[in-house]
């Protein structure tokens, strides 16, 4: 059995413990992993500031060389969307799009529990 490629570089969420998660997983060029750390960790650093956020990281994949992981976790669905416009997201991918990086993987999730049933309303999932 064969697996596409991005097979293996998505799904690598952590334990969801946030109402919802988002991620991004970078595919970096061969050489540019040494330019790439701190100038995204000092984006990131800012992301974590945003309202509703529970955690934002980033980390190296645990089983892909070249190819790290960023993670935003939410207290609430809302937050999470609405930080989606935000203008340092915004600047965060128009830094990896500058650095000109091989594949940008993105994955979000909102558990089951949040999105059946007809009772469901944004608002009320950030209750």
């Amino acid at each position: 059995m064969t697996t596409s490629d991005d097979d293996q570089y998505s799904d690598h969420f952590s334990a969801l413990e946030s109402a919802a998660s988002h991620q991004m997983v970078i595919r970096l060029r061969p050489g540019r992993d040494t330019f790439f750390f701190e100038p995204i960790n000092a984006l990131i650093g800012r992301l974590a500031l945003t309202p509703g956020c529970d955690r934002y990281t980033l980390a190296p994949h645990p089983n892909a060389a070249r190819t790290w992981v960023i993670q935003g976790d939410w207290h609430c669905p809302v937050a999470m969307n609405e930080h989606f416009s935000s203008e340092p997201l915004q600047v965060l991918i128009g830094h990896l799009c500058s650095m000109n990086v091989y594949r940008v993987i993105f994955n979000c999730q909102v558990p089951e529990v949040l999105t059946s049933g007809d009772s469901f309303t944004p608002q009320r999932a950030c209750l």
